[in-house]
Order: structure tokens, then C-alpha cells, then sequence
């Protein structure tokens, strides 16, 4: 079987979607990075596409609204960088959400604290996270995972967006422990009453100027 798959791709990419069909859940922990992977759904669906589908450039969305971005986002994005070709570190716009910074102003925060990751791109979008992966050709969508609480809420928008597109994966990276209780929320308030916040957020970054 082995020798047959190695020299058949069409056997491999069998074999491997056989194996990978038995989980529901595919979980990676790296223990070095602190980082944990779930992909949401079997890629059963991968042979479909052929065995180039699993050497197509791996592109992914980091999605946000970055209100300010912090050193916590930043060490997210640090992770995706390493597991993936390109990753969009992309603003979501939503009409219905007033936040503190004006989108040019965190779009340019967000270049400054990502301008030393190669193979990260700065982008805003509008609608559906989905749509917007779909555009850039992005198969997976990250999300950070502070805690609990927020595995069960990005878990459920997975779960969605699954529905919505099954062709587009969801992975989860931990949170640095030292960085777990940093929330843009906290920060907002923090900023409303002119407190410093510089040691929460990226260099060069300066929410006073």
C-alpha cells in the first residue's frame, strides 16, 4: 500500500483522507510554540480538488478589528507567520460597531507592528469573513485562544462559517501565558482615562499622539 501510494499521488491523497476521516477534530500541539490547531472538519473533501490541493499556497486571514492592536495580537500574528505562506492581518469593517480608532489610524498601527514580518499583509475588508477569504484565495482563518470562554465563542463561529463555506478551515493559536489577560476592551478604558498603556502594546504604537 505504501509503495503503491508513493508512487500514485492519487492513492496518497486516498489514503491520507481514509486515515484523516476517522476524526472529527484534528488537533496539533506544539508544545514549544504553545500552539494548538483545530482544524474544524475532516479534508475528506481535499481529493476533490486533486493532490495539488495540499501544495496550493497556504494563505490565511487574521481578522479584527485591532481597536488598538496589541502585543497580544502581535504575538498571534508572529505564530500564523510561521505555520503559513501569507497571512492577512485584516481589519473587519462593521458598520454597526463604533470603535475608539478611525480605520486609517489602526490600519497604520497595524503596518508599523507588523512591518517586520515578511510575509504579513495589511488589509481592510467589508462583509463577510468568508467572502473576504474566498477573494484573496485564504483557506484558513486564525483566531487567538485566550481561554475557555473564548474557545466556546470562536468555536461557534467556526462552526458557522463552516456551514457558510466549507472550504475554509479555522485554526485556534494559544495565547502567550503572559499575555492572556490582554484585552483591547481593558485597554479602551484604560485609555479613556489617560492611562499608560505602552507596555501592552506593539513599538511604535502610541494611542496619545
Amino acid at each position: 500500500m505504501y509503495t503503491q501510494a508513493a508512487k500514485n499521488p492519487k492513492i496518497l491523497c486516498i489514503a491520507i483522507s481514509v486515515i484523516l476521516d476517522k476524526f472529527q477534530y484534528i488537533t496539533v500541539h506544539n508544545r514549544s510554540r504553545n500552539t494548538l490547531i483545530l482544524v474544524d472538519q475532516t479534508p475528506s473533501r481535499w481529493c476533490e480538488h486533486g493532490i495539488n490541493y495540499f501544495f496550493m499556497k497556504r494563505i490565511a486571514v487574521f481578522p479584527g478589528s485591532f481597536d488598538p492592536v496589541t502585543l497580544g495580537h502581535i504575538h498571534i500574528v508572529q505564530k500564523a507567520s510561521s505555520l503559513f505562506d501569507v497571512v492577512y492581518l485584516a481589519i473587519g469593517v462593521n458598520t454597526n460597531k463604533i470603535c475608539m480608532f478611525e480605520l486609517s489610524q489602526r490600519l497604520q498601527w497595524l503596518a508599523i507592528a507588523a512591518q517586520r514580518i515578511e510575509n504579513v499583509e495589511v488589509i481592510s475588508y467589508s462583509g463577510l469573513t468568508t467572502d473576504f477569504c474566498k477573494k484573496v484565495n485564504a483557506r484558513f482563518i486564525i483566531r487567538g485562544i485566550r481561554n475557555s470562554v473564548d474557545l466556546e465563542y470562536e468555536k461557534a463561529i467556526s462552526e458557522t462559517n463552516f456551514i457558510i463555506e466549507p472550504e475554509i478551515q479555522t485554526v485556534f493559536l494559544l495565547s502567550d501565558p503572559k499575555m492572556t489577560f490582554i484585552q483591547s476592551g481593558i485597554l479602551r478604558e484604560l485609555i479613556r482615562n489617560k492611562s499608560d498603556v505602552s507596555m501592552f502594546l506593539p513599538g511604535g504604537v502610541n494611542v496619545y499622539e
